[in-house]
């Protein structure tokens, strides 16, 4: 194995030699153009192998996708060795070296024998490619680390490597680093500068340069096309002249800020363009000394689409505010409303009259029936019916046509519009635009606005909203009419429901008098007729005692039949007319209802009653006993229970009753939709004592009826 020095006794001056040869290398790099780096370092690398009998140098620079993976970028061996690959993974082929060569520290192997054991991986890779002995060191340069490595290897034989020769490879190494990181940069400020002078050129913003006396020094062709001028017709003169007049005290103290190098941001003026138009630039500058550096962006259509926008807004907000404040509107305040809102709309489109027209089709005549008009111009007659000869030309495209007009001058009428002009002359009017308002297929309105101060051109975003604003003024007139009748409707409704009503309560108090009337002939004739006979029959059984049997059975049988007679005359005055009602009192007549019920029917009944006054309105009295016999009637026609109950309760000054029981119960949709007489007259009693009625049932679960009524009229 030979070392790698030079022997004093044998070439005393070859390490001098050499040193100057590095001391060449570095000088030579340092002002090198940067297209020339790659070959010479190639070169160096040759003269360094020759100098010192080496068989190989590789520079290896880092992949910036994958810092693992080397590119080989510098080479020099003599022909007929094998070439190490142009990238290699040094995680893959070199994992024992990777991590020292990244720490920064340089490796040097004399013979392969000296790797530990963990470089197994790496001693394949050196005899893959016949390598002995080599000297591995880094390449970095300052803060941005290692970024590749740089390799001196010898092929025939092992070498040892002195302290010194490492050094200068080090050296070399620096050298070769701080070309290569250089030429990069100057590369990339290359392509940044190339890059830059393209983007000014090719920029849709308008980029310039300036200084604070007020010139402009440098511009992109963007400007040309924006404000028509050319840059030499811009350079000429100072900025501030092609500034809008009302931006020029803004401007000014925005280049003040500017020379007190303060940066300014967002700023806008407007700049004239070679036709007169100006437009409007948004402006982010930047000072130095007294250079500006700006980039303005052409805002106008931006700023046109804001003002749009915000006009759009407004009508919105005036449009939701008109249709909000007609909702749920009572009919009486619609008019007035209206008016207010054409008011809105005078004021929102700078009007002189906003009027809403209706056209009465059936006598070919017009009524202005809402109208707002401005300060100090003629009136127009509104409230009256006005014929269709003052404007037949309109009127027959409004109401035969539909079309909508819009007139910014008289001339502009044709010539069959010329007593339409007449007309419009005399009541001052010089411009106007007149919208038909449909609903559903027909129009009976149109809305109306004009300017009598100066002639006018209509934009074409008007007709739409003032449709829009007119419709929600036409919805309000219909649904005040509509609610108008449906409120004559429901007057007429309740009317007739009371009519009905009262009628119907005539009709049962007639029926209750007549029942009445009926029960007091029966009790007081009938009923004392078959008395006087059933006596007389008794005389005549104890005249004929000593008669045969069956002679005194047949009168028996006579008498008895008679006296069986009366009290089914006195059964059916009780049910015409129950007197015990009134001679006993509601409670102790529900007990004799309940009793005779529950034995004529066999059904259990339990009648239970608290906090009944005596003294009960002979009315509400009478209700509520047919509203019980009409409950009973029910069960025992229906119901199929075993167990009814009857409880009447007084609560503060009303009575409440309860009619229960547990039968098979009913389907109350379809009781609603086919309802019973008895329900009916149920719920008809309690209305005439001013009470209500509910009814509950469910199949299989009985039914109960309740209702309270007042014990008093207060």
């Amino acid at each position: 194995m030979t070392q790698l020095e030079i022997k004093p006794d044998a070439e005393p001056d070859k390490q001098l030699r050499f040193e100057r040869l590095l001391a060449e290398i570095s000088t030579f790099f340092i002002n090198l153009p940067a297209d020339r780096i790659d070959s010479e370092i190639e070169a160096a690398q040759r003269r360094v192998c020759a100098f010192l009998d080496l068989d190989r140098s590789a520079l290896f620079q880092a992949d910036e996708g994958d810092p693992e993976t080397l590119l080989l970028t510098h080479y020099y061996q003599p022909p007929g060795s094998r070439i190490p690959p142009e990238r290699m993974s040094l995680k893959e082929f070199g994992p024992w070296v990777l991590p020292k060569v990244m720490a920064g520290e340089t490796i040097t192997i004399s013979k392969m024998t000296d790797l530990p054991e963990e470089a197994g991986r790496d001693r394949e890779t050196f005899g893959l490619f016949g390598t002995r002995s080599v000297v591995i060191a880094p390449l970095a340069v300052g803060r941005r680390g290692v970024f590749g490595l740089l390799t001196f290897a010898v092929m025939r034989e092992e070498r040892e490597w002195t302290e010194t020769a490492v050094k200068d490879f080090q050296l070399i190494a620096h050298v070769f680093a701080n070309a290569l990181v250089r030429k990069n940069t100057e590369q990339t400020l290359r392509q940044k500068t190339e890059e830059l002078d393209q983007f000014f050129n090719l920029s849709l913003d308008l980029l310039c340069v300036a200084s604070t006396e007020g010139y402009f020094l440098r511009m992109n062709p963007r400007w040309e096309k924006v404000l028509g001028y050319s840059r030499q017709e811009l350079m000429a003169g100072r900025f501030l002249d092609f500034v809008h007049p009302g931006d020029r005290v803004n401007t000014q103290d925005a280049v003040s800020t500017l020379a007190l190098q303060h940066e300014v941001v967002s700023f806008q003026n407007r700049y004239r363009s070679k036709d007169g138009a100006y437009r409007w630039l948004e402006w982010t500058a930047a000072p130095a000394d007294n250079m500006i550096y700006a980039v303005a962006r052409d805002v106008t259509e931006q700023k046109l689409a804001e003002e749009a926008l915000k006009e759009r807004l407004r009508f919105e907000e005036l449009l939701s505010g008109l249709s909000a404040r007609f909702v749920n509107m009572p009919p009486d305040r619609v008019d007035a409303e209206i008016e207010d809102g054409l008011r809105q709309i005078l004021k929102f489109f700078q009007v002189d009259h906003c009027g809403l027209i209706q056209l009465l089709l059936d006598k070919a005549s017009f009524q202005i029936t809402h109208l707002a008009s401005s300060d100090h111009v003629p009136p127009v007659p509104a409230g009256v019916e006005l014929p269709r000869s003052l404007y037949p030309w309109i009127y027959a495209k409004l109401a035969e046509k539909h079309e909508a007009l819009s007139i910014s001058r008289l001339d502009d009428l044709p010539a069959e519009a010329s007593v339409d002009r007449q007309t419009c002359i005399e009541w001052g009017i010089r411009s106007f635009v007149n919208i038909p308002i449909m609903i559903g297929e027909s129009v009976d309105h149109f809305i109306n606005v004009n300017s009598v101060k100066h002639e006018r051109a209509w934009p074409e975003e008007l007709f739409p909203r003032l449709r829009l604003l007119g419709q929600i003024f036409v919805n309000a007139l219909l649904r005040k009419q509509a609610e108008e009748a449906v409120r004559e409707s429901e007057r007429m409704l309740r009317q007739n429901e009371s009519d009905l009503r009262g009628l119907a309560g005539r009709l049962i108090f007639a029926h209750e008098e007549e029942r009445s009337r009926l029960a007091r002939e029966l009790h007081d004739d009938l009923a004392q007729r078959l008395a006087v006979v059933a006596i007389d029959t008794g005389r005549l059984e104890l005249q004929l005692m000593d008669r045969p049997p069956p002679v005194r059975q047949a009168l028996g049988e006579i008498k008895n039949g008679i006296v069986r007679i009366s009290q089914d005359v006195h059964s059916l005055s009780r049910q015409l007319h129950p007197s015990i009602l009134d001679d006993l009192g509601l409670i102790k007549a529900v007990e004799s209802e309940c009793a005779g019920f529950s034995k004529r029917e066999g059904i259990e009944v339990v009648f239970n009653h608290e906090n009944i006054p005596r003294v009960i309105p002979k009315d509400v009295s009478l209700s509520l006993y047919r509203i019980i016999q009409e409950g009973l009637r029910n069960i025992s026609k229906h119901a199929c229970a075993q167990h009814t109950s009857v409880c009447l309760q007084g609560i503060d000054h009303d009575v409440l009753l309860s009619v229960q029981d547990d039968g098979i119960g009913f389907d109350r949709a379809e009781v609603r939709k086919n309802p019973g007489l008895g329900f009916s007259s149920m719920r008809e009693r309690a209305r005439l004592i001013h009470g209500e009625v509910s009814i509950k049932s469910r199949p299989e679960k009985g039914t109960v009826i309740t209702v309270r009524a007042p014990l008093s009229r207060e």
